[in-house]
C-alpha cells in the first residue's frame, strides 16, 4: 500500500462540491511546478547512529535502484533537520526517460548517466501533519540546510499563490511554456494525507490528438527584452504555434514549438503545411475546442 499523498485530477474536481454543497476547491490555492521526475519516498532509520539505514522507495513502495549514492545526503539532512521521512522527486538530466533508467537499472548506473545532472525536489514531509502553509515553510528549511551541508541539489518546486481559476489556468500555461509537465494545485489548508485526496490536484495534459497543419503562426515577444533589443509584440522570426484541423473538423492551435523547429518552420513553411502533427491537451470544452493544446511533434500521415 502506498504511503505518500496523491492528487486527484484538476479538471475532474475543480468544480465539484462536497456532500454539503460546498466547493471542493477553495481559494486561494498554491500552484506548484510539476517536473517530469520520479517520485521517491525516502525513509531514514537512524535509531542506531552506528548503523543508519535508508530506504528509497517508489510511490508503489518498491525499492528504487542506484539510490545508495544518496545515503549520506539524506542521513545528513535527517540529522540536521530532525525529519526522517521525505516525499521527494528525483530527476536525472531534467527528463523522465533518464530518471526512469537510473532508478530501474538493476545492473548499476547506466554508463552514459554516470556524469548526469541530478537533483531532488521536496514535495512534502509525510510525518509533519500540518497544513500546506506550514509544509512550505518546513520544506524551505530542509532546502536551506541541504544547501549548506550536502553536495546534491535539493530544491522546492516553484510555487505561486492563485486567488481564482484564471490565475490557476495562467500558472499552468506558464509552466507548460517552460517545458514542464504541468502543475499541482495544493489547497492552502489541506494537511498531508497518505492517500489520494482533493488536497492536491494534478493539472497536466490528459489527452492526445493529431491532425493536419493548416497554418503556421509566428511567435511574438510577450515582454520587453532590452538586452536583445526586443519589445513586447515584436515578431521573433520563428513559428510559435500552428493551426491544426482534426478529422472531425475541429481545430486547435497548439503552442510550445521548440526554438530550432520553429526557425525551420519559418524558413521552409511548405515542408510543414499539410503535414500531420500530434499535440497534447487537457480536455475538450463545451464548444468542442481543445483546452491548453501543446505541440508534441510532426508525425507521419495517417493512412
Amino acid at each position: 500500500m502506498a504511503e505518500l499523498m496523491k492528487g486527484n485530477c484538476w479538471h475532474e474536481r475543480k468544480d465539484a462540491k462536497d456532500r454539503k454543497g460546498n466547493p471542493i476547491v477553495t481559494y486561494p490555492v498554491f500552484v506548484e511546478d510539476k517536473h517530469d521526475e520520479i517520485r521517491c519516498h525516502v525513509i531514514v532509520d537512524n535509531a542506531n547512529p552506528y548503523d543508519i539505514r535508508i530506504k528509497f522507495l517508489s510511490y508503489a513502495g518498491k525499492p528504487l535502484a542506484n539510490m545508495d549514492k544518496f545515503c549520506s545526503t539524506f542521513a545528513t539532512i535527517a540529522k540536521g533537520t530532525g525529519w526522517n521521512e521525505f516525499d521527494m522527486g528525483f530527476e536525472c538530466n531534467g527528463n523522465f526517460n533518464d530518471s526512469y533508467r537510473w532508478v530501474r537499472s538493476t545492473k548499476g548506473i547506466p554508463e552514459d548517466l554516470k556524469n548526469a545532472k541530478l537533483r531532488f525536489f521536496v514535495f512534502g514531509l509525510p510525518g509533519f501533519g500540518n497544513n500546506m502553509v506550514n509544509q512550505l515553510s518546513m520544506r524551505q528549511e530542509v532546502v536551506k540546510y541541504a544547501e549548506a551541508w550536502v553536495a546534491t541539489p535539493v530544491l522546492v518546486p516553484e510555487v505561486v499563490l492563485c486567488v481564482n481559476p484564471q490565475d490557476v489556468e495562467n500558472a499552468f500555461i506558464n509552466a507548460r511554456a517552460r517545458g514542464l509537465e504541468g502543475v499541482m494545485v495544493k489547497q492552502v489548508y489541506a494537511t498531508y494525507e497518505r492517500k489520494r485526496t482533493d488536497g492536491w490536484l494534478k493539472m497536466k495534459p490528459e489527452a492526445e490528438a493529431d491532425g493536419v497543419i493548416t497554418e503556421l503562426l509566428e511567435a511574438h515577444a510577450t515582454v520587453d527584452d532590452p538586452e536583445r533589443g526586443v519589445r513586447a509584440g515584436d515578431a521573433l522570426g520563428r513559428i510559435g504555434s500552428v493551426r491544426v484541423r482534426m478529422p472531425d473538423g475541429s481545430e486547435a492551435c497548439p503552442h510550445g514549438i521548440a526554438h530550432d523547429l520553429g526557425v525551420e518552420m519559418k524558413r521552409n513553411p511548405h515542408a510543414f503545411l499539410g503535414e500531420w502533427c500530434e499535440f497534447n491537451y487537457m480536455e475538450r470544452d463545451r464548444q468542442g475546442g481543445y483546452r491548453h493544446p501543446t505541440f508534441n511533434r510532426v508525425r507521419e500521415a495517417k493512412q
